[in-house]
């Protein structure tokens, strides 16, 4: 099935030849419009560098799949009791 057409598993595609230059339909600028750029006031807050726990990436993985936010989740809830009895979650 996906020997069949290598060209376009791998992506490549014959160029495709533009037209000249006076076939092409005149195209105007685009000028952005000047914003200020102003100074945030205070320093900017720091955030401590520590590793991701096993723990908070299985919250995550569990929450996005029961379709829940992570607060929702506890530890001291069974698994069957978070998806409120469904066994396809």
């Amino acid at each position: 099935m996906y020997s069949k057409n290598p060209k376009e598993i791998y992506h490549q595609y014959e160029d495709v030849m533009e037209p000249p230059a006076s076939e092409q339909s005149p195209v105007a600028p685009i000028v952005a419009a000047a914003m200020p750029i102003t100074a945030l006031s205070g320093p900017a807050a720091t955030i401590d560098d520590v590793p991701i726990k096993a723990l908070d990436t299985l919250f995550v993985i569990f929450a996005q799949k029961i379709g829940k936010k992570v607060k929702e989740i506890s530890l001291s809830r069974s698994i069957k009791d978070l998806v409120g009895g469904k066994s396809t979650t």
